[in-house]
């Protein structure tokens, strides 16, 4: 996983099952992983589900701004990545049976 050609440092990804090719919601769960230094993974007991997933990746730094939580200073957090990678994904995956490589190259613009 990559943002702007580097190793995106962290956040995280999410296969959620879609549509197939006939517009029949595919049954399966959502499934995240955490992603490390551009690297994440998930298992076969863990899922994703097999057939086409979307996919949201998000990727949050610290703005140095606070808040308040039930007395407690909560440090607001700031997603950088843009919406067409989370809330407006336009990211696809078709998950194989067996071991799958699922990379994305995302640019910040």
């Amino acid at each position: 996983m990559t943002l702007d050609g580097m190793p995106l440092p962290e956040g995280s990804i999410q296969f959620i099952p879609d549509v197939d090719s006939s517009g029949k919601r595919v049954r399966g769960k959502a499934v995240l992983a955490i992603i490390s230094k551009g690297i994440y993974s998930l298992n076969t007991v863990q899922g994703p589900t097999v057939g086409p997933n979307k996919i949201l990746i998000n990727a949050s730094q610290k703005t140095g701004k606070f808040q308040e939580l039930d007395g407690e200073k909560i440090e607001i957090l700031k997603q950088y990545l843009p919406a067409k990678y989370n809330s407006e994904s336009t990211l696809k995956y078709e998950v194989k049976s067996g071991e799958n490589n699922a990379s994305f190259s995302l640019d910040s613009e």
